[in-house]
């Protein structure tokens, strides 16, 4: 389907989209807290950031994404308005990684002092959250996922395969609806899935994905 570098291509230019919902989301909340749906697009963008960095071994912008996310995770969920200094973090955020995305230097080379003051600002926003009786979840506590997996036997194993677990398994992949660049998001989840185990059968096939034709697959 794709090469790498045309897959990193593709992720860039998807950030770069979510990063202008973000910074349009977050100017509209300035003026509006309590907009539930506004904070949804924020923590959408934010969470796709995430799990595409993720995929792409882009371990800092995925790492301070996550910890962005654990905030408007946190703030969603308990239905109150985004305080002014979580907004501030994020702002801080969404230009980091706009400098981080212009500059190609993806893996963060040249900004570890702005990585650092923006985790450690985190640090301090969640510990201050905490002591006045707002629990933020921890990692294992955040249950968004880019994608809902739901694994079954497949059936008889065709003679010579294998895979990581020892048995064959069905994947089944779901995408948001509104998800941009479906066949991207399907090929890094494809990516993930062979530096794990053999991949022994896709449906759609892999050009029906390509195509974008699905809204749903399994492997």
């Amino acid at each position: 389907m794709f090469k790498d570098d045309e897959l990193m291509s593709l992720f860039l230019e998807e950030s770069m989209e979510n990063l202008q919902s973000m910074e349009e989301a977050l100017l509209e909340l300035e003026r509006s807290p309590n907009d539930n749906e506004l904070l949804n697009v924020v923590f959408r963008a934010m969470h796709t950031i995430k799990g595409g960095a993720g995929l792409m071994g882009l371990e800092l912008i995925s790492g301070l994404a996550h910890r962005l996310e654990n905030i408007l995770d946190e703030i969603r969920q308990s239905g109150k308005e985004l305080p002014a200094g979580a907004l501030d973090l994020l702002f801080m955020g969404v230009d980091l990684f706009r400098q981080i995305f212009s500059s190609g230097a993806l893996h963060g080379d040249g900004f570890a002092a702005q990585a650092e003051d923006l985790d450690k600002a985190v640090q301090r926003f969640t510990e201050e959250k905490e002591a006045g009786g707002n629990h933020f979840p921890g990692e294992d506590q955040i249950l968004a996922t880019e994608f809902s997996a739901l694994a079954s036997p497949l059936g008889k194993q065709p003679e010579g395969t294998a895979t990581a677990l020892g048995e064959p398994l069905q994947i089944d992949v779901r995408l948001y609806a509104d998800c941009l660049l479906k066949s991207v998001r399907a090929y890094m989840v494809l990516k993930a899935v062979e530096s794990q185990a053999e991949i022994i059968q896709v449906e759609p096939s892999l050009q029906e994905l390509e195509e974008e034709d699905f809204e749903s697959f399994s492997l």
